[in-house]
């Protein structure tokens, strides 16, 4: 039995232009240990990369600022500091 229950569904926005959330992938791991990032966003918008030892708790530390290029697509190597087990990482429009 289908019921009208005077109930209207909608999406609120701020009628701020949406982006595409950026997508951060992991490459490679080169033969130093270092990690090699691949963060795909939109041309002309910076991203903050950023990373954490943990997530029970972050403390999100700035790594770089990024702006991927026409293609979409930018490139990071990053070396984990020594006796650092984990790191987690993430990308934030700025």
């Amino acid at each position: 039995m289908n019921r009208d229950y005077g109930l209207t569904s909608f999406t609120a926005t701020d009628g701020l232009p949406t982006s595409t959330p950026p997508r951060l992938a992991i490459s490679s791991l080169t033969n130093s240990g270092a990690l090699a990032l691949r963060l795909t966003g939109e041309s002309g918008v910076h991203y903050d990369l950023q990373v954490a030892d943990n997530l029970n708790n972050p403390n999100w530390l700035s790594l770089d600022n990024l702006a991927p290029d026409e293609s979409g697509e930018v490139w990071f190597t990053n070396a984990a500091p020594s006796g650092v087990t984990s790191q987690f990482y993430r990308a934030v429009s700025q």
